[in-house]
This record gives C-alpha cells, sequence and structure tokens, in this order.
C-alpha cells in the first residue's frame, strides 16, 4: 500500500473514531436530559455539580470548539467562569443546565453533519 494510501486510511479511522466520541458525548447528555426531565427535583441534589464538570470538560478534550475561548464566548460566558466549571468550582445555576445541555448537544450533532460529509 502506498503511503498515500495509508495516510487515508488512517485520516478515515481518526475521524471514524471523532464520529463515536462525538455520539458518545451526545448519548451522556440526552441521558442526563431524560433524567432532569423525569426528575426534576434532581438538578437541585448535592452532587450533580460532578456530571456538568464531566460534561465542560468532555467536551473541551473531543474539541467541541476549537478552544476553550469559542466555547465560553458560544456559552455567552467569560473564560473564567467556563474554566471554574470545568474544575468543578462552580456551576451554572440548575434551571439554565437544560439549555445549556441542548446547545451542546445541538453543536456535537452538527460536527456529526459536517462529518459525514467528508467520509
Amino acid at each position: 500500500m502506498t503511503k498515500q494510501g495509508e495516510a487515508g486510511m488512517d485520516k478515515e479511522i481518526l475521524e471514524k473514531t471523532y464520529l463515536n466520541q462525538l455520539r458518545d458525548f451526545i448519548n451522556q447528555i440526552d441521558g442526563r436530559l431524560v433524567f432532569e426531565t423525569v426528575d426534576a427535583s434532581a438538578m437541585l441534589k448535592s452532587g450533580q455539580n460532578k456530571f456538568f464538570q464531566t460534561l465542560i470538560d468532555s467536551a473541551v478534550a473531543i474539541e467541541l470548539f476549537s478552544s476553550v475561548q469559542k466555547m465560553a464566548d458560544a456559552l455567552h460566558i467569560s473564560k473564567p467562569s467556563l474554566e471554574r466549571w470545568r474544575l468543578g468550582k462552580s456551576a451554572p445555576h440548575p434551571i439554565a443546565r437544560p439549555s445549556i445541555f441542548r446547545f451542546l448537544r445541538d453543536t456535537a450533532s452538527l460536527k456529526i453533519s459536517e462529518l459525514k460529509k467528508t467520509i
């Protein structure tokens, strides 16, 4: 196989891996939205900030946005606020979280659609 052929296969494998990461991210959000819709009081229970911290950290890890600053801008918050969310030092009000979940899910879905066009 030529180097060009190998590079093409490597790119395809990377794209499929990234697609799977995005799908896992969406499934994580969808599961949480169902849970919080069924049990609205769950949003107010202690310990829920850990899930939010994990979600934001996952969004950064899979590069849902090209930079942390762009993610903060898209969420209409400051970069320091986003960093506090990532570190688990604070989290948005529980009532705002479902909207943030939906926004992140929609952003990941859009990335999947765009990536599928290139595969």
